[in-house]
C-alpha cells in the first residue's frame, strides 16, 4: 500500500466485500422490480391507445391490476431492502470487529500498534462511510424510486443526503469512543436508530409549517456532521491512550440501584436459579432499553403537543413509531441476549454459563421462561405506555372503539403479537448454537424470508384459483415441520439432553396454542367472509415446535464446542 489511508480503505473493503456484494444484490432486485413495474405500466398505456376498447373492458381491467400490482410491489420491496441496505452499511463502516474475548469492541486495537495517526483511522472509514452512504441513497433515488414513483412525488434529496451521513457519523462516533460502555453504546445506538426512523418519515407526513422545520434540521443534521469526526478523534485518542476503559464510580452506582430493587430469595433448584439468572442477566436491560425509546418518542411527542399539534395527530405519531420498534427491532434484539450473554457481548456460551450444574435442556427452558417472560413485560409495558398517552391526548374512547369496530383494528393488535412471536423464536435455535452473526446480518436474512413469505400469501390471495396449490404447499410444510420436530425430540432424548417431560410439555403447548389460533381465525373467518380453508391451514403452522425441538441439539452444539 502506499499509504495509510489506502492501507485503511482497502481493510473495509477486505473485510466487507461480502457486504458490499449483498448491496449489489439488493440494488439488482430493486432494478428489476422497477423495470417490470415500468414494463407493464407501459403495456397498459399501449393497449389503450392500439385499441378501441373501452376502459371498462376485461383486458383493460386486468392489465391495470397487473401494472398496479407490480408498482405496489416495486415500491414496497425497495423501500424495505433500502432500509436493510442502511442497516448493512452501518456494520459495514462501524469499522469494528468482535474479539473471543472482549466481545463487540470499537476501532480494533491492533490498529493502535501501528505507526498511524488517530485522525487517520478516524478520518478513512468515516469519509468513505459518508460518500458510501449518500452514493447509495443517489442510486436508489434515481435508479430504484424514479421510475416506480409518480411524477408529482419527489424524494427530498438534500434532506436525506444530510441525514443518513450524520447519522452514520454519529453512529460510528458511538460505537468508537465507548468499547469500555457496552450498555450505554447500546442504550445510545438505539435511540439513534429509532430517531432516524422517526425523522425519515417526516418529510412524507403532512406537517405544519414543514419548509421552516426542514431548514431547521437539514441545518442541525449539517452541524452533527461537521462536529462528529472532532468528537470521535478526541474520543478515539483517549481510547488509545488507556482513558476511557471503564468509570468504575457509575458501575458502582448501578450495582447498588440494581441490589436495592431486587429481593433476595431461595432457589428451590438449579432449574431456578438459571431462570433467575437468565431474567437478570441478559432480560433486564431489554426492558430498559424499550422504557427509553418510549420516554423518548413521549419527549418528542410532548413537544409537538406544547407546539400546538392536534392531540388525534399526535396520538397515532406516539403508538405508531413504539409498535414500529416492539415488532421488528426489540424483539429479535431481546432472542439475541437472551440466546447470548450480554456482559460478554457474544453468542458462544461462556464458561461461567456452560459450567452451570444445569442440564441442557433445563437450560434452554430457562432461557425460553425468560424470553417469554421479558416479551410479555415489554408488550404490557407498551399498551401501558400507549393507553396512557391516549388518557393524554384524549382519544382513550376512540382508541377502544377502534379495537373493536369492523375494520378490525384490534385484530391488526393480534397479528402484530403473533409476528412478534414468531421474530422471536425466528432464529432461536440457530443463535443457540453461537456459530451465526448476530444484528444485523442474522435479522436481515430473517425478515427477507418474513417478507417473502407474506408476498407468496398475498399472491395466492390474489389468485384464488391456485387454491389447491397453496393448500398442497402448506401441506408439505405441515409434514416437513412435524418431521423434523419428532426427530429432534428424538435425538435429544436420546443424548439425554432433555428429558420426556420437556418433550410432553412442548407438545402439549403447541397443542393448546394451535387449538386457540384455529379458533381465534375461525371467528374472525366468520366476520369478515374471508376463505375459511386457506387460513385454518395456514394458521395450522404458525405456532412453533420445530424450533423449539432443535434448541436443545443447538445449545448442545454450543456447550460441547
Amino acid at each position: 500500500m502506499t499509504s495509510p489511508a489506502a492501507a485503511l480503505a482497502w481493510e473495509i473493503w477486505r473485510k466487507n466485500r461480502f457486504g458490499f456484494l449483498l448491496l449489489f444484490v439488493f440494488l439488482i432486485v430493486c432494478l428489476a422490480l422497477g423495470r417490470l413495474a415500468t414494463h407493464f405500466a407501459a403495456e397498459v398505456e399501449t393497449l389503450q391507445l392500439s385499441s378501441a376498447l373501452p376502459a371498462a373492458a376485461p383486458e383493460i381491467i386486468e392489465a391495470n391490476a397487473r401494472a398496479t400490482d407490480w408498482a405496489g410491489q416495486a415500491k414496497w420491496w425497495s423501500g424495505v431492502l433500502l432500509g436493510l441496505a442502511l442497516l448493512v452499511t452501518l456494520a459495514m463502516f462501524a469499522f469494528a470487529e468482535s474479539s473471543p474475548l472482549r466481545g463487540f469492541s470499537g476501532i480494533p486495537s491492533r490498529l493502535f500498534t501501528l505507526p498511524v495517526r488517530t485522525a487517520q483511522l478516524v478520518a478513512v472509514p468515516m469519509a468513505s462511510g459518508a460518500c458510501f452512504v449518500a452514493l447509495l441513497y443517489l442510486a436508489w433515488s434515481r435508479l430504484v424510486f424514479a421510475p416506480v414513483l409518480q411524477q408529482d412525488v419527489q424524494l427530498p434529496d438534500g434532506y436525506f443526503l444530510l441525514l443518513l451521513p450524520a447519522a452514520l457519523a454519529v453512529f460510528q462516533t458511538l460505537v468508537w469512543t465507548l468499547p469500555g460502555f457496552p450498555r450505554t453504546r447500546a442504550t445510545l445506538l438505539i435511540l439513534l436508530i429509532t430517531t432516524v426512523t422517526v425523522l425519515s418519515v417526516l418529510p412524507f407526513a403532512e406537517l405544519n409549517r414543514w419548509s421552516e422545520r426542514k431548514a431547521a434540521l437539514m441545518a442541525i443534521y449539517a452541524v452533527m456532521l461537521g462536529a462528529a469526526p472532532f468528537v470521535a478523534w478526541f474520543g478515539v485518542t483517549r481510547v488509545r491512550n488507556g482513558d476511557w476503559r471503564d468509570w468504575p464510580a457509575l458501575t458502582a452506582l448501578m450495582n447498588r440501584v440494581a441490589d436495592t430493587f431486587s429481593r433476595q430469595r431461595e432457589f428451590t433448584g438449579p432449574a431456578a436459579a438459571q431462570f433467575w439468572i437468565e431474567r437478570r442477566r441478559n432480560g433486564r436491560l431489554a426492558l430498559w432499553g424499550l422504557a427509553l425509546v418510549i420516554l423518548f418518542v413521549l419527549g418528542l411527542n410532548a413537544i409537538l403537543l406544547l407546539n400546538d399539534g392536534k392531540p388525534s395527530e399526535l396520538f397515532g405519531s406516539f403508538y405508531g413509531p413504539i409498535l414500529m420498534f416492539l415488532v421488528p427491532i426489540w424483539t429479535p434484539m431481546l432472542g439475541l441476549m437472551v440466546c447470548g450473554d450480554l456482559v460478554s457481548r457474544r453468542l458462544p456460551l461462556t464458561t461461567f454459563q456452560a459450567t452451570r450444574p444445569v442440564a441442557v435442556g433445563d437450560l434452554v427452558l430457562a432461557k425460553l421462561k425468560a424470553m417469554f417472560i421479558v416479551w410479555l413485560g415489554g408488550c404490557l409495558l407498551a399498551a401501558l405506555s400507549i393507553g396512557t398517552w391516549a388518557v393524554v391526548c384524549g382519544q382513550f374512547d376512540a382508541w377502544i372503539h377502534q379495537l373493536y369496530d369492523e375494520r378490525g383494528e384490534g385484530m391488526s393488535l393480534v397479528i402484530a403479537g403473533a409476528l412478534s412471536l414468531h421474530f422471536l423464536l425466528g432464529l432461536f435455535p440457530l443463535w443457540l448454537t453461537g456459530r451465526v452473526p448476530g444484528l444485523p446480518w442474522s435479522f436481515v436474512v430473517l425478515l427477507i424470508i418474513y417478507l417473502g413469505l407474506g408476498d407468496v400469501i398475498g399472491w395466492f390471495d390474489r389468485h384464488p384459483n391456485y387454491r389447491d396449490t397453496a393448500l398442497l404447499l402448506m401441506g408439505a410444510a405441515a409434514a416437513t415441520k412435524l418431521g423434523i420436530a419428532l426427530l429432534a425430540f428424538r435425538q435429544a432424548i436420546k443424548r439425554k439432553l432433555v428429558k420426556r417431560g420437556f418433550v410432553f410439555g412442548s407438545v402439549s403447548i403447541w397443542i393448546i396454542g394451535t387449538a386457540f389460533w384455529l379458533w381465534l381465525v375461525s371467528r374472525i373467518t366468520e366476520r369478515f367472509n374471508w376463505d375459511e380453508v386457506l387460513l385454518l391451514a395456514f394458521v395450522a403452522l404458525l405456532f412453533p415446535i420445530a424450533r423449539i425441538a432443535l434448541a436443545p441439539l443447538a445449545l448442545a452444539m454450543n456447550r460441547h464446542r
